[in-house]
Parts: C-alpha cells; sequence; structure tokens
C-alpha cells in the first residue's frame, strides 16, 4: 500500500513537473476568431394595464461569429491581466404567436424579436498554469435588436446597452497559436419598444453563451 501511495505521489509530481515545464508567456497582443450559441430570453409585457393579460415573452437564440482583438500582461506569479474587444455577426430570433391580435379580429399573427450584431468590451483576469490559462471575465456588452409584428405591420429597432461576465480557459497550441472555450452571461437591462403607442411594451433582455474560439498571439 505504501508502495502504491510513494509510485502514485511520484507520477504526480512528474505530471505537474511536465505541465509547469511547457509555460507559457502570455504577455502580448492577440487577435481571433470565435463561434457559439446564444441561449436569450426576453422577459416582456405591454406597460397599459390593460392589456397586461397577453404575454409577450421570447427566447431569442441562435448562433454567433465573430473577431476579438485583446492583450494580456503576465505577472512574476502567474497571474495574468488582459482586456478584450469583440464584435460578432448574430443570427438568433424566436417568433411568438400574438395573441393580442385575436382580441380585436386579426387573429394568426405573430411578433418576432431578433438580433443580427453584437460585441463587448471586457477585462480578464487569469492564472497561467504551464500551456493552460483559466480566466474570468467581465466588461460592457451591446446588441442591435429589433421587435416587429405582422399586426400592422410594425418594427423598431436599437442598440441595447448592459454588462456581461463569464469564464474561460485557453489553451496555448504553440508559441503563438492558442484555442479556447468561454461562457458568458449577457444582460442588456429593461428597454422601452414603441413608445406611446397603445402597444407600447418593457423587456428585459439576457442571453447564455457558449463559444469557441482561436488566436494568434504575436
Amino acid at each position: 500500500m505504501k508502495r502504491h501511495l510513494l509510485a502514485g505521489v511520484a507520477i504526480l509530481q512528474i505530471t505537474i513537473g511536465s505541465v509547469l515545464a511547457g509555460e507559457t508567456d502570455w504577455t502580448g497582443f492577440y487577435v481571433g476568431l470565435n463561434t457559439g450559441y446564444s441561449f436569450g430570453h426576453s422577459d416582456a409585457n405591454y406597460t397599459a394595464p390593460e392589456l397586461s393579460a397577453y404575454s409577450i415573452d421570447s427566447n431569442p437564440s441562435g448562433w454567433s461569429g465573430g473577431l476579438q482583438l485583446g492583450a494580456n500582461y503576465q505577472l512574476k506569479n502567474r497571474i495574468v491581466f488582459g482586456i478584450e474587444g469583440e464584435a460578432s455577426y448574430v443570427d438568433a430570433s424566436d417568433t411568438i404567436y400574438d395573441s393580442m391580435s385575436d382580441a380585436h379580429g386579426r387573429p394568426n399573427n405573430t411578433i418576432k424579436t431578433s438580433s443580427d450584431y453584437a460585441g463587448t468590451v471586457r477585462a480578464r483576469l487569469g492564472y497561467a498554469v504551464g500551456c493552460f490559462l483559466p480566466y474570468l471575465t467581465a466588461g460592457i456588452a451591446g446588441a442591435n435588436a429589433k421587435v416587429s409584428a405582422t399586426d400592422g405591420p410594425l418594427s423598431e429597432s436599437d442598440f441595447l446597452v448592459g454588462w456581461t461576465v463569464g469564464a474561460g480557459i485557453e489553451y496555448a497550441l504553440t508559441k503563438n497559436w492558442s484555442i479556447r472555450t468561454e461562457y458568458l452571461h449577457v444582460d442588456l437591462g429593461r428597454h422601452t419598444w414603441f413608445a406611446g403607442k397603445l402597444w407600447e411594451s418593457s423587456s428585459l433582455s439576457t442571453s447564455e453563451t457558449i463559444r469557441f474560439g482561436v488566436n494568434y498571439r504575436f
């Protein structure tokens, strides 16, 4: 039993030594590409009390792909500070049945919520372990959102700004190339649509995004 325990400790030491032997210096600038999938939610309701019974919640979800630019600085204690900006094309939408259209004799109408581009500017804080860089991230997020309805028809779009937090892990394949996966929670706050109209509504928009990326580090 003792020999097995000593052998296990030795293997662990060798493994840790091998990881640290391939240590990466993350200091520098980088550029990269990313792709992922977002699961969104719009918690929405009509502003007028007499329309409160009609639900307009939706779940706009879909794929995204974009470009990121950033820079890291690694301290001697392996803590890594970074800043990153990214912009993405988004194909996220959801179409729901417009139950309010039934009330005024125009049934079978729909309401669509969608987004076509988005971006973030975020700080990153990580800890380098060999070729791995696990990190936390937080910053400002924005997205172009659109609400349209076949009853009318009606359409309105606006650029919404909020905040984002998340985490990820990056792995250095070579001195210059790395891959990563990350998760982001985005909150774009509450927004008023069709202000001053009978069908004025208020929505709180959030999303969860899982994505993968590749970076070239200079």
